[in-house]
């Protein structure tokens, strides 16, 4: 059974330009059932001193003594690294745009520091070992509302129904038998969309998935697929703008977003085309030495990660976080490099 999808947009840019402006941010993602994809490089992948001449492109991020970054980061590392299938953005976006903190429905997410309370908030995570000791085989519905797929197609995943707004239910697959939530009594065919606020797949006639309400989000079915689009505050211009270091954007579906750039010790930047963006002290938005998109990375050694904050770069060493000990990195689909802990 695929993803199901939950983001702030459908098919269209997350950042947008000033009102007035003739061109849409590359930064975008597409979403659906099972896959996400974020758009080209913000800015040239280059190195120079800062924009008025002081520090380099980088020197400017906080330490990882910062309080406030520290939350951020690692809210951020165990959010991408913990979701059983890839989150809406990398490590890279989320922390340069603290975006755990810039969508209401995803506040349950802003301080966690464990997989356990990753699991708490979403209702998704990876089986461990507890859930699947010795060579357990099977996918099975716990006493309360659990699926736990030990085996089967879905090997490796475990959904909280209750929180997902489903009943936890088997049905048979190619890998053998899987458990899922059951949140639509009846469907046709392969059918992948919207039944009201509940986003499901169709398997065996049963739909398989969530009620994006569980969420503060609305199932909508576009062309990428069905999404769990979360509910903002309404706005009525589309366009970007900087205040006090926060970039505060009205996205092309009217959503009010504001993304705080200090979090990441950032400011907020808008380029010639009228596109807002977070920057990392001495970087500039024509001028980076990382992309968010692209740079991320697990280093040689095989513990340290590095991303992308602000256009800088920045380590992580997964060693040190607790439920880690080393890193990994994937290329998606879109080109875009996901990098996590495990």
């Amino acid at each position: 059974m695929n993803r199901q999808a939950r983001s702030l947009v459908a098919l269209a840019a997350l950042l947008v330009p000033a009102a007035g402006a003739t061109s849409l941010s590359s930064c975008n993602f597409v979403v659906g059932a099972g896959d996400f994809a974020l758009g080209a490089d913000a800015g040239s992948v280059t190195s120079e001193s800062g924009p008025d001449g002081g520090i380099a492109c980088g020197q400017g991020l906080p330490k990882s003594s910062d309080s406030t970054f520290e939350t951020l980061m690692k809210a951020c590392v165990y959010t991408a690294s913990c979701d059983p299938f890839y989150f809406d953005h990398n490590i890279s976006w989320c922390m340069t745009y603290d975006y755990l903190d810039a969508v209401p429905s995803l506040g349950c997410l802003s301080s966690i520091a464990s997989c356990d309370l990753y699991y708490t908030c979403e209702g998704q995570r990876q089986t461990t070992s507890t859930d699947c000791p010795g060579d357990a085989g099977t996918s099975t519905c716990s006493l309360d509302n659990t699926a736990v797929n030990c085996g089967g197609s879905q090997a490796g995943l475990k959904l909280d129904c209750t929180k997902l707004g489903g009943t936890c239910a088997t049905y048979a697959d190619d890998g053998g038998t899987s458990a899922n939530c059951l949140v639509v009594p009846t469907c046709s065919g392969s059918t992948v969309g919207c039944s009201g606020t509940k986003q499901y797949s169709c398997i065996g006639g049963k739909g398989f998935g969530e009620d994006c309400a569980q969420f503060a989000a609305t199932c909508t079915d576009s062309d990428g697929g069905p999404t769990c689009l979360y509910q903002a505050n309404k706005c009525t211009t589309t366009g970007s703008k900087c205040s006090e270091g926060k970039l505060e954007v009205c996205t092309p579906e009217h959503q009010s977003v504001t993304y705080d750039c200090t979090k990441a010790g950032g400011i907020c930047s808008i380029d010639q085309s009228g596109t807002g963006y977070c920057t990392s002290p001495g970087c500039s938005t024509s001028a980076t030495a990382c992309s968010e998109d692209t740079s991320e990375k697990c280093e040689k050694d095989g513990i340290t990660l590095t991303v992308c904050v602000g256009g800088a770069p920045y380590s992580i060493d997964c060693s040190k976080l607790p439920g880690f000990t080393h890193c990994y990195e994937d290329t998606l689909v879109s080109g875009v490099t996901y990098g996590g802990c495990q």
